[in-house]
């Protein structure tokens, strides 16, 4: 089954949760897919979603179409590793979270 990839805009915002993380649906129901974040028509971010929650791989851009950062989360909070580049896609850091809290 192919993953349902929706620009930010063609969603509808339903609230915010307790943590202050957006909460989408997509044609009248929870949205379940990757969310696609764009400034100035360059992608910056794209965001997986399940039931209208954060719930996956997060993945920030440079402008260059270099990965800037890679994280995980379930629930609308980091959950497992998190990792950062530098623009010309040196990794500079890895942490461990769990629940929205940094372990390692």
């Amino acid at each position: 089954m192919e993953t349902l990839k929706v620009r930010e805009e063609n969603l509808e915002f339903i609230n915010i949760d307790g943590g202050g993380i957006p909460i989408y649906h997509y044609q009248g129901k929870p949205f379940t897919g990757i969310l696609l974040e764009y400034y100035d028509d360059v992608l910056y971010r794209e965001i997986e979603y399940k039931n209208g929650y954060q719930d996956g791989i997060i993945k920030g851009y440079y402008e260059n179409g270099n990965i800037e950062y890679e994280s995980h989360n379930k629930n609308n909070k980091l959950h497992g590793i998190y990792r950062d580049w530098d623009e010309e896609g040196n990794l500079i850091s890895t942490t461990e979270w769990k629940e929205g809290v940094k372990i390692k």
